[in-house]
């Protein structure tokens, strides 16, 4: 999985970098299919806004997004999010596959 994090207004920390891509590497549990994920931290005074873009192969690409004053708690927002969002998608594609899909 390629991973692009971006920071805008503020300069990067390497810690953050790495707490995201330990998560993110938990998230690939889940599925196989995420070739990449496009991440965008802001800081706005003292909010943060926190932007995950995850593309899964033959899926529409999605966004999460997720605000707060703590980085870390947006950041374990947006990847929870992310979680549950990519669980539903490969139910859906597993269900599909074997001929019960209904919707």
């Amino acid at each position: 999985m390629q991973v692009i994090i971006s920071w805008r207004h503020r300069e990067p920390l390497r810690a953050m970098e790495e707490h995201i891509n330990k998560k993110l590497s938990h998230i690939e549990r889940f599925s196989n299919r995420i070739s990449k994920t496009a991440i965008v931290i802001t800081q706005e005074g003292t909010r943060n806004i926190v932007e995950f873009k995850i593309k899964l192969d033959k899926v529409p690409e999605f966004l999460v997004k997720e605000e707060s004053h703590d980085m870390r708690e947006a950041v374990d927002s947006c990847i929870a999010k992310a979680e549950h969002k990519i669980k539903g998608i490969e139910s859906k594609v597993r269900d599909k596959k074997s001929g019960s899909f209904i919707g």
